[in-house]
């Protein structure tokens, strides 16, 4: 078993993202091992993830929340919603510091945590809300604020999805990071954003965290320019 902290854990964590076609250097690794560490102290009092082993915490949390990077314009905002741990909206800044990342999540302690990342890494890039999404719709100045809104394991796609659409500029995108695909919800999410839409793509993906791996999918609905 692969401890913390440890060499051997950083190269597991470059080697896995390499496998997704993302390359991490040393530094990035080190400072994905900070907040590894900073994760499993403050979940020894706090429910923050139930994943605890320190190969999934590199793979399931910090590699899957990377694959989306690919996907992001250069010098994006991204709004995370409901970004629990920081996934994916941490990782994310960390690796590709152009993007300018709000996190926002309903739990005092769990932004708390997400602060406490954020000055431990040196994160300039990373604001913090704690509200729900529908708190957020109400506020001023929220309304086409962001170029990408992102989820990871916090709705269902087909209710958070509408109902994030108005915070998003015109040819943005919303990002659903899930496990499986139902063919009758990604059918109910057609019809209720009807022509909002100017496409609707599922890519699929493998995470290696064993022989049999984990397979993942990204819904990403691009929003028409007009």
């Amino acid at each position: 078993m692969i401890s913390l902290p440890s060499t051997s854990w950083r190269r597991l964590l470059i080697e896995e993202a390499s496998r997704q076609g993302i390359q991490l250097t040393l530094d990035h690794a080190a400072r994905f091992e900070a907040y590894a560490l900073e994760l499993l102290a403050w979940n020894r009092t706090i429910n923050i993830t139930a994943i605890t082993d320190p190969t999934k915490i590199a793979v399931r949390h910090f590699v899957d929340s990377l694959v989306s990077s690919a996907y992001l314009p250069k010098d994006a905002t991204l709004l995370d919603v409901g970004s629990g741990g920081g996934f994916p909206g941490i990782p994310l800044a960390l690796f590709r510091p152009d993007l300018r990342v709000t996190l926002l999540d309903a739990s005092r302690k769990r932004v708390n945590f997400q602060r406490t990342v954020l000055r431990k890494l040196g994160l300039e890039n990373v604001i913090c809300i704690e509200a729900k999404l529908e708190d957020l719709l109400q506020q001023r100045g929220a309304q086409k604020r962001f170029d990408v809104v992102v989820s990871r394991a916090f709705a269902a796609f087909d209710r958070w999805i509408p109902s994030a659409i108005p915070l998003v500029h015109p040819g943005g995108r919303l990002i659903a990071m899930i496990g499986s695909i139902e063919d009758s919800a990604l059918q109910r999410l057609k019809e209720t954003v009807g022509e909002a839409a100017a496409d609707i793509e599922c890519i699929s993906y493998r995470l290696s965290t064993d022989d049999r791996g984990e397979y993942r999918n990204l819904l990403i609905l691009s929003l028409k320019k007009s």
